[in-house]
């Protein structure tokens, strides 16, 4: 273990990580688009690809080969790149018809990995439990069919990266998965049945934030919010919507319950693990309902707290009231409260805050006046010395070979021997602090300027030099 590095906590275990397979696998579908866009002026010639939203291209194809294929078997090359053409002309006008079907053409060969002589896009996924996973997509195939035709389509991969694109409301997504998840788990689809019980708890948890956020933003400004026009509809609708999942909630547990008395060894497991993550739904619709119940109340009373009149602060006459009583108390007494009530007195001093904007507007200020009202030149500025070195060039050269000339004749020697030994030969105080400074620089096996193992045992502590004790070994060659 290195000298004096504290041991680190333990890692968590493989049950404490999420599992996020499926999302990996979503999340590398669009490393082939991310890619091209960062690449932009590496698979095209430099400006060819300027003022072109590249993603809004790629995913242009991809829903071309979609529509294509209601129609068709796939489409052929010459029919995506007039059509891709089109799409990047109508982002950037001024090309050139050439130059907007190399865009196109270019676009098209990075989805298909024509680098790559169209194979497949390969990636490494982290699984707990498991570690990294390679992992194999296309976005597009390329592939003849009977009539002769090479015919490009898109495949899951793409129409599922399609779809994770779209932005649905939280509200309407949270019915539909619950809805799928209630008829997978009656269908005795357990598995699935969990992967999406995941999904519908994170949904929950969107949603929370969501009507939380809303809540948040009304009693921040309640002067400037109609609660019955704007805020109130949207409470009931969410209370709504709560209560609703809550019945789902309760149903879809109940299914879980019954296939529970039936339920094998393989099914038990996850049967419990999917009771889990819906009992964890329900408490998050719970704690959100008593927000919605409380939120009326405590918006009135900040609407109250608005509109309720200032208490106004009594002020005093120093000079009628506080000054005739003071002078009124015995000198003595008067002394002793004199730090105090100088202060009580006195007028308020604001302290002096340092301005940013002022500093670095003074900095930036190609001149500056001197002392005396001058210009100040280049010749009232001083260089600024860096440090000495501790130990001269000279002094290192001569400790060196020092050290290496007595590793050499030891095979085993201590860092505190070695030290002691010195002194023994006549090297002063500074040559042994040199020595002992290369010797802890020898732990490190790129900075051993002397070869050999270096190991700890214990520490030591000669006056000018402590800390670990370092023990030098070297190899000692025994063929003759």
């Amino acid at each position: 273990m290195p000298p004096d590095i504290a041991l680190t906590p333990a890692l968590p275990t493989d049950n404490d990580l999420p599992r996020l397979g499926r999302h990996l696998r979503n999340l590398a579908y669009a490393v082939p688009l991310v890619r091209l866009a960062i690449e932009r002026n590496t698979v095209a010639r430099p400006g060819l690809f300027d003022g072109v939203d590249l993603h809004y291209a790629a995913m242009a194809l991809i829903v071309f080969l979609m529509e294509r294929r209601t129609t068709d078997l796939g489409a052929q090359r010459n029919d995506i790149i007039d059509y891709m053409s089109q799409v990047i002309a109508a982002m950037r006008p001024g090309l050139s018809g050439d130059d907007a079907r190399l865009g196109g053409e270019l676009v098209l060969e990075a989805l298909s990995n024509r680098s790559e002589q169209h194979q497949a896009f390969r990636c490494d996924l982290f699984e707990p439990g498991i570690g990294l996973v390679p992992h194999a997509f296309r976005l597009i195939n390329v592939a003849p069919v009977d009539d002769g035709r090479v015919l490009y389509t898109a495949t899951n991969e793409a129409i599922l990266l399609h779809l994770a694109m779209l932005d649905i409301d939280p509200a309407v997504a949270q019915r539909a998965e619950e809805m799928m998840l209630e008829y997978l788990v009656k269908s005795g689809r357990f598995k699935e049945s969990l992967d999406l019980a995941e999904r519908a708890r994170k949904r929950s948890i969107q949603y929370q934030q969501f009507i939380r956020t809303r809540i948040f933003e009304a009693r921040r400004s309640p002067e400037s919010v109609r609660w019955t026009r704007d805020v109130v509809p949207e409470l009931k609708a969410a209370t709504s919507h709560v209560l609703e999942r809550q019945s789902q909630e309760r149903a879809i547990l109940d299914a879980v319950f019954a296939n529970k008395e039936h339920a094998d060894e393989k099914s038990l497991p996850l049967l419990g693990a999917l009771q889990h993550l819906v009992e964890d739904c329900q408490s998050r619709h719970s704690a959100l309902h008593q927000e919605l119940m409380t939120a009326h109340d405590q918006f009135l009373e900040l609407h109250a707290e608005v509109f309720r009149p200032r208490r106004s602060l009594a002020r005093h006459d120093l000079e009628g009231e506080c000054l005739s009583m003071l002078l009124a108390q015995p000198i003595l007494r008067l002394g002793q409260k004199a730090d105090e009530l100088t202060g009580l007195l006195s007028a308020p001093r604001v302290d002096r805050l340092l301005c940013l904007t002022a500093l670095f507007e003074q900095l930036i200020q190609p001149e500056k006046l001197g002392a005396e009202g001058g210009m100040i030149g280049d010749d009232e500025y001083e260089d600024l010395a860096p440090p000495p070195d501790h130990f001269p060039a000279t002094t290192l050269a001569r400790v060196e070979t020092y050290l290496s000339t007595l590793f050499a004749s030891a095979p085993r020697i201590t860092i505190d021997e070695v030290l002691i030994q010195a002194e023994a030969d006549g090297l002063d105080l500074r040559e042994r602090r040199c020595a002992a400074f290369l010797m802890l620089q020898a732990y490190h096996p790129d900075e051993n300027l002397f070869g050999g193992d270096v190991h700890i045992d214990g520490r030591f502590n000669l006056g000018f030099a402590q800390g670990s004790r370092f023990v030098f070994r070297r190899e000692v060659n025994h063929e003759l």
